[in-house]
């Protein structure tokens, strides 16, 4: 039996990711499979070239500094994928004459060291993750050629980052239409699915609905909410890594961290019930 772990996107909020993966690795779980969208893509293609997670965590905590690797800092919203289309006035005015407000190299750069250069096929572990064609409007599953560049476009926030183009495609961040890509971990075979959500769908009060604008985007919400949850897109089992962190806030890296390391082992006897207590450690 191949089991598949899903890493949802959200971006600050997915460094939680780091925590539930040492958590299972703490539980002697392994996943055969990994499907990532947008961050969920980041923690899960590093992690399956060969990057332990204790090396994913220091780095993050002592040398990563989003500042760093972009050419604005332009994350000022946070909220889902449609949000991540709105930016402060400067992002807009870049947004009228480029196709994104960063070019996305200085990222994919460093997702190319991260990941050692590696193909698909140089993988230790068995991993995709999902992107939108602009040209299509479909979902795309990327799991061939180079996973930095994969990476890249599946993170590829629509109008900060320029669209990538692969294969006569324009490729943007997955979470535009499916943040959970449960589907991919089926199609590389899974046969039992859990999905680490850090982008949890809530019901909404009605104070936080006052403006045409927060009601449009809480529309787009639920509607995407409702594509996302198809049958072939449902998971074995979710669980939630999510207490209140903001899309763009890296600053509480450790509290992300421990947010993902106790939302498993909150539920690790139920883990253990959906993986048969199978059990076996991470290369």
């Amino acid at each position: 039996m191949k089991v598949g772990l899903v890493l949802s996107g959200g971006g600050a909020k997915g460094i939680a990711h780091i925590g539930a993966l040492k958590a299972l690795e703490q539980l002697g779980l392994k996943a055969d499979i990994i499907a990532g969208c947008s961050m969920g893509s980041i923690v899960g293609g590093i992690y399956a070239s060969g990057k332990s997670i204790l090396e994913i965590e220091d780095f993050l905590i002592n040398n990563f500094n989003i500042k760093k690797y972009t050419e604005k800092w332009t994350f000022q919203l946070a909220g889902g994928p449609i949000i991540k289309f709105i930016q402060v006035e400067e992002a807009l005015n870049s947004m009228i004459i480029r196709p994104g407000v960063d070019n996305g190299n200085k990222i994919l750069t460093l997702f190319r060291e991260l990941t050692y250069n590696k193909s698909f096929e140089q993988l230790d572990i068995n991993f995709a993750c999902n992107a939108v064609d602009l040209l299509s409007g479909k979902e795309i599953c990327l799991d061939t050629g180079n996973v930095a560049e994969a990476i890249r476009a599946s993170m590829s926030i629509p109008g900060v980052f320029t669209p990538v183009k692969r294969n006569g495609m324009l490729l943007v961040d997955g979470g535009v239409i499916n943040n959970s890509p449960v589907w991919i971990a089926k199609k590389l075979g899974a046969h039992k699915i859990l999905t680490i959500q850090v982008s949890p769908f809530f019901e909404e009060r009605e104070d936080k609905l006052k403006t045409g604008i927060s009601v449009l985007l809480r529309s787009m919400d639920i509607t995407l909410n409702a594509l996302a949850r198809t049958r072939v897109n449902c998971p074995d089992m979710e669980i939630v890594a999510y207490e209140g962190a903001q899309t763009i806030d890296f600053q509480k890296k450790l509290e992300l961290i421990d947010t993902g390391e106790r939302a498993v082992m909150k539920n690790r006897d139920s883990i253990y019930s959906l993986f048969k207590k199978k059990k076996f450690f991470f290369a």
